[in-house]
């Protein structure tokens, strides 16, 4: 967090904290709606950042590519797990 904090100063620290507030918020709310997979997906998005919060406050590991990756993509499974549809689908009548 000192790495992000210095290069983009106060306003850039609390945008990224909003932004993982944001995305924890989504998360959850992808593992409430979210059903099989796609409720998988938002759980090991939640998770990684859950994870990922004490480990940012030692080093920015979002500069390694393989963490950064695999963040950004459980983050937008999570985010379209929490778009889905609560109810479940209709059965079509033939």
């Amino acid at each position: 967090m000192s790495k992000l904090a210095w290069e983009l100063g106060l306003p850039g620290l609390v945008l990224f904290a909003w932004l993982y507030a944001a995305l924890g918020i989504t998360a959850l709310l992808g593992v409430r709606r979210g059903r099989g997979v796609a409720r998988a997906a938002a759980l090991a998005g939640a998770a990684l950042l859950v994870v990922l919060v004490p480990w940012l406050l030692v080093t920015f590991v979002l500069d390694y590519p393989a963490v950064a990756v695999a963040t950004w993509t459980l983050a937008g499974l999570a985010a379209a797990a929490a778009a889905a549809d609560p109810r479940p689908a209709a059965r079509a009548e033939t």
